[in-house]
């Protein structure tokens, strides 16, 4: 019996899995739209920066499809980021990463109008 039940709790695991995956493909924009890479010439904040889209790639898209960084304005921006790191537990590094990350996106791009 203990077998069956280990063998259910990775079924349920590797749905969940596909399901998130199938959620992300099927998703209208692609992930290079929602949270476009950004270049930088310096090697320090270009690591930062991919660090930081990978978390918000990650970490945001554990409970809801990752928002066009663009979506939003950078004051919008400054409410959001704190209380969805709250939420998701970053540290205050990583909440940092994905600040840069967001602002960079904004500097660069703009919010849509």
């Amino acid at each position: 019996m203990k077998r069956r039940r280990q063998t259910s709790t990775r079924s349920s695991a590797c749905g969940l899995v596909l399901a998130t995956i199938c959620v992300a493909l099927c998703n209208c924009q692609s992930l290079n739209e929602a949270a476009p890479p950004v270049a930088t010439a310096a090697p320090h904040a270009a690591a930062q920066l991919e660090f930081g889209r990978n978390l918000y790639v990650t970490k945001c898209a554990k409970c809801h499809a990752p928002e066009p960084v663009r979506k939003y304005s950078v004051s919008k921006w400054e409410e959001l980021i704190p209380e969805m790191a709250e939420e998701t537990r970053l540290t205050p590094g990583e909440t940092a990463a994905v600040r840069d990350y967001v602002m960079a996106v904004l500097a660069y791009h703009g919010p849509r109008g």
